[in-house]
């Protein structure tokens, strides 16, 4: 289906016959097509920030959830305390 409207032509000729075809719309090539893929990639990005967002939040509350002798352990295993004092504050914690 192809919808036109047709205009008088702007330019030079004094010929009132003559017309200009102008397209509005047209249904051919990629235009059907073309909308339904530009309407998969928006909702392809926007599924892609929401993940994003998710993931963020996400990650941000697990290392809220950590006990105390986790966060150790973690600190521990990336050597930001010495073995001295990893036992002394497990000793600590098995004191509360």
């Amino acid at each position: 289906m192809n919808f036109e409207w047709h205009t008088e032509n702007a330019g030079t000729s004094n010929d009132p016959e003559k017309k200009e075809a102008v397209t509005m719309m047209s249904f051919y090539g990629m235009g059907g097509l073309g909308m339904v893929a530009g309407l998969l990639f928006c909702l392809f990005l926007l599924g892609l920030i929401a993940w994003g967002l998710f993931t963020l939040l996400n990650s941000q509350r697990e290392n809220e959830r950590l006990t105390a002798l986790e966060i150790l352990d973690r600190r521990y295993a990336r050597s930001e305390i010495s073995r001295a004092e990893y036992e002394q504050a497990v000793q600590n914690l098995y004191r509360l």
